[in-house]
């Protein structure tokens, strides 16, 4: 039952990951008080644990800016949200 759980769970962290990664292609920087409402996910702590699993896999950034902290996919990524959405959208 645990193993289940535990694989439902990060099913919905890999779930959360692609929305951040989509929603920062679309909109650049974003703060990182406010990622959970703009993911759509609802939960901020799912989108923290999917956060880390960008962070884990080289694809978002963070900057400070003034007394916000600021989430953007990195210039790979960025890059790469551009080439996947010119393919699949045209």
């Amino acid at each position: 039952m645990l193993q289940s759980q535990s694989s439902l769970f990060q099913h919905q962290i890999g779930e959360t990951a692609g929305k951040i990664w989509t929603v920062l292609g679309k909109e650049g920087k974003l703060p990182l008080d406010n990622i959970s409402k703009h993911c759509g996910c609802g939960d901020e702590k799912l989108a923290h644990f999917a956060l880390g699993w960008l962070t884990r896999e080289n694809k978002v950034k963070f900057e400070k800016n003034d007394k916000v902290t600021l989430v953007s996919l990195t210039e790979t990524e960025a890059d790469n949200f551009k080439k996947h959405n010119s393919s699949c959208c045209s």
